[in-house]
C-alpha cells in the first residue's frame, strides 16, 4: 500500500479570534489551513483593506489559511493570518 504525504490537519475545522476593524473588536474566525510557513500574511486588525494586502515580511512564521465564520459560502473570502496573530479558541466550542 502506497503512503501518502497528508497535510497537517490540526487546526482545521478549529474557531479562533482575530482583531477586525476599526474598533478591533475580535471577530470569530475559522481556520481551514494551518501548519504553512510563509514571509507574507495580512496584518490584524483586519479590515476590507487590510484582508486584500499581504504584507511582506523579512521573516518566516506559520500561517493559518481562515474564514470569517459568521456567513460562509461560495463568496466568502479566504485570509491568510499569521499564528501569533490570533487566539485560539478551545476546542468543541
Amino acid at each position: 500500500m502506497s503512503e501518502y504525504n497528508m497535510p497537517n490537519l490540526e487546526l482545521f475545522g478549529r474557531r479562533c479570534k482575530i482583531l477586525h476593524g476599526y474598533n478591533r473588536e475580535p471577530f470569530v474566525y475559522r481556520i481551514v489551513n494551518s501548519g504553512t510557513r510563509s514571509n507574507c500574511w495580512c496584518e490584524p486588525p483586519l479590515t476590507g483593506q487590510s484582508e486584500r494586502e499581504l504584507i511582506h515580511h523579512d521573516y518566516f512564521t506559520e500561517v493559518l489559511i481562515v474564514v470569517c465564520d459568521t456567513l460562509i459560502d461560495e463568496r466568502s473570502r479566504l485570509i491568510r493570518v499569521a499564528l501569533k496573530d490570533v487566539e485560539l479558541m478551545p476546542e468543541g466550542w
